[in-house]
């Protein structure tokens, strides 16, 4: 690319994959910028906004830890679904396991095609649980601005099963 990579955004905000951004910004030296693509964990390239706001979604590679890559292009590439299909296809060969890089953006096109702020939301939510260990749920709420508790409860079990290229299951939840 003739473009220089200066700052980084993580695609979600859940999971291992919202701390990537820090971890790949702090390895390279350039800005982590305090934001995501999607406002929740859920990695699903359709979902992305700068493709849902029509900003191109190639070139995009995807690597995984042996650091054999694949490079997607417009001329093999037009979509975000055709995209999605291609890479989840290759994250199940190669265990679920893989990072993936987007096309770069310009500053305007990250103010307007991201969520802001995710990644401070994200601490804030994880201090006040830290701090109010005994009373962690509602600090939590009180932090995120929730309103309502349906239920509180103990996880009990959990099941989960590869399909498709998601991990998906099923949690039980025993309530008091």
């Amino acid at each position: 690319l003739s473009k220089k990579i200066v700052g980084i955004y993580s695609a979600e905000i859940g999971g291992a994959n919202g701390l990537m951004g820090l971890l790949v910004a702090a390895n390279k030296q350039i800005l982590c910028i305090d934001g995501d693509a999607m406002g929740r964990a859920f990695p699903c390239l359709t979902q992305f906004l700068p493709f849902i706001h029509g900003l191109p979604v190639t070139p995009s590679c995807l690597c995984d830890v042996r650091g054999e890559t694949v490079i997607c292009t417009d001329d093999i590439i037009s979509t975000s679904q055709e995209l999605e299909d291609v890479f989840r296809k290759e994250c199940t060969k190669r265990g679920l396991c893989v990072g993936v890089a987007s096309p770069p953006i310009t500053g305007e096109q990250l103010q307007k095609n991201i969520l802001h702020h995710s990644l401070s939301r994200a601490w804030f939510l994880g201090e006040a649980k830290f701090n109010h260990r005994i009373d962690a749920i509602q600090a939590v709420a009180r932090a995120g601005h929730g309103r309502v508790l349906i239920s509180n409860g103990k996880v009990i079990n959990i099941e989960r099963h590869t399909t498709g290229g998601f991990v998906r299951g099923h949690v039980f939840i025993e309530t008091g």
